[in-house]
């Protein structure tokens, strides 16, 4: 960021810096949600004004969070939202090679490859581990969390979550 500030062009930029999730979680049959924990930090200091966000979200609701702060007008094929909106609703996608997860609420709701569902409270979370509680599984979680994920595959396979040229 040294170099880069002496630079003409430092002034118009906006650096994205975003992680994916803690290389440990690979290869893990588990969804352990504090490896998931990463920092998004967008610097663009005569552009934007400095603020700390702690939202729950996921990397899916980067490109609609930057478009507003590049206060850019689009149509949206995007399956993500934007954070800064005073309506967002708090939540992360997270998963592995088996498992897909939807974190909100503090519960985990979690598909499993033989098509049973299990659902977690997160009682206690620190940067190196969690602790879940078992819990009954809600309706409304295994709707929403299928959903999500049935919806995102039919719009891939499909290419309906590409805009086309028509001329």
């Amino acid at each position: 960021m040294e170099k880069a500030k002496k630079k003409p062009w430092f002034k118009d930029t906006i650096f994205v810096i975003l992680a994916d999730h803690n290389g440990g979680s690979s290869g893990k049959n588990t969804l352990p949600t504090w490896r998931y924990k990463i920092p998004l930090i967008v610097y663009a200091p005569h552009i934007i004004k400095a603020q700390v966000i702690h939202k729950l979200s996921s990397q899916i609701d980067l490109m609609p969070t930057l478009m507003r702060i590049l206060n850019f007008s689009y149509k949206s094929m995007f399956y993500g939202n934007d954070i800064l909106k005073p309506n967002f609703k708090e939540r992360a996608f997270i998963g592995n090679y088996q498992k897909l997860g939807l974190l909100r609420d503090n519960k985990l709701t979690v598909l499993l490859p033989n098509k049973t569902v299990k659902e977690f409270h997160i009682k206690k979370q620190t940067l190196k581990s969690v602790e879940y509680k078992d819990m009954i599984v809600d309706k409304k979680d295994v709707d929403d969390t299928i959903t999500y994920y049935q919806t995102t595959s039919f719009l891939y396979k499909n290419n309906i979550n590409r805009w086309r040229r028509w001329n």
